[in-house]
């Protein structure tokens, strides 16, 4: 079987410009949440993907270290791999997204215009 994960991260979209636009495309791939950039700057936002975290969902009374927990337990589902629960230890102490998929046997690529994201 084989799966595949393809993020697409729209630098810049706001939420509501986005909610207004027509966007069948993407629609069909799933449903659209809201969510808070980490920081009001690309780079920033973008090392937070790399770590797995998607933008977060800015949750009152919640501790970040939850979230963060919670988010990151969430590539359960998004990989669909019961043989293996997935934790924050498994990102532990790289907290590298593209790591930890290539330690359970994905290929990670990514194709960026920002000069900041290196291959480092």
């Amino acid at each position: 079987m084989l799966n595949n994960i393809v993020w697409l991260v729209f630098d810049s979209a706001r939420y509501d410009a986005f909610m207004a636009a027509r966007t069948p495309a993407i629609d069909s791939i799933g449903p659209t949440e809201r969510r808070f950039s980490y920081a009001s700057w690309t780079a920033p936002s973008h090392y937070a993907f790399m770590m797995g975290l998607p933008p977060h969902a800015n949750e009152p009374r919640m501790l970040a270290a939850d979230v963060h927990r919670r988010d990151l337990a969430l590539w359960q589902r998004r990989i669909g791999d019961e043989a293996h629960r997935i934790s924050f230890a498994d990102f532990a102490p790289s907290l590298s997204l593209p790591a930890f998929l290539r330690s359970i046997g994905y290929r990670a690529e990514a194709y960026v215009s920002l000069p900041v994201l290196n291959p480092s």
